[in-house]
């Protein structure tokens, strides 16, 4: 056995009963200090259950080929986006398996859980429409703004840059609540 001040030697047997392990365990211990070319391989292989980054990027491609509805009024200053009331995380995963399958993307096809887990850590994204919405005047109103608008730049000439658009203003008391 070495150590600092040189080699001592001991009886096996008596240094196996004094710390109660195997003889085997020794052996090893003796191996890696003799060859010091052998490492430790703990932690070093791939987890059997992590799931590879294409599929993950499969994923997200899915949940962002979804057509989004900004928020309105209360939550305008969030970055919270909401998809269609048709949908629901069942739905999507279902329509996500028939586009893998139908376009053979992946040898093995992720769990349930997994979608929903790259739902809910990477997106934004709610179900729910918004409570407070905008009622009907409101909507038409700032369609009518918005043709206005568009009208106005398509016939603008160029020596009149500054001219500005005189408006009715929107109204305070729409905001209907659903």
């Amino acid at each position: 056995m070495p150590i600092p001040g040189g080699d001592m030697k001991v009886c096996k047997n008596t240094f196996v009963g004094t710390l109660q392990i195997d003889s085997a365990r020794i052996h090893r211990a003796l191996l890696k200090v003799q060859s010091p070319t052998t490492r430790d391989s703990r932690g070093k292989h791939v987890p059997h259950n992590r799931i590879p980054s294409t599929t993950v990027g499969l994923i997200r491609t899915h949940i962002k080929s979804f057509p989004t509805i900004p928020s309105h009024y209360p939550r305008s200053q969030t970055n919270i986006k909401y998809l269609g009331t048709n949908l629901n995380l069942s739905l999507m995963y279902r329509l996500f398996v028939g586009h893998v399958k139908e376009k053979s993307l992946l040898e093995k096809m992720p769990r349930q859980s997994m979608y929903e887990k790259v739902f809910r850590r990477d997106f934004h994204l709610r179900f729910k429409p918004p409570r407070k919405d905008t009622c009907q005047t409101c909507d038409m109103q700032n369609i009518q703004m918005e043709a206005a608008e568009s009208e106005h730049r398509s016939r603008s000439t160029p020596h009149i840059k500054n001219e500005t658009i005189n408006l009715p203003p929107q109204s305070s008391t729409c905001k209907t609540e659903y």
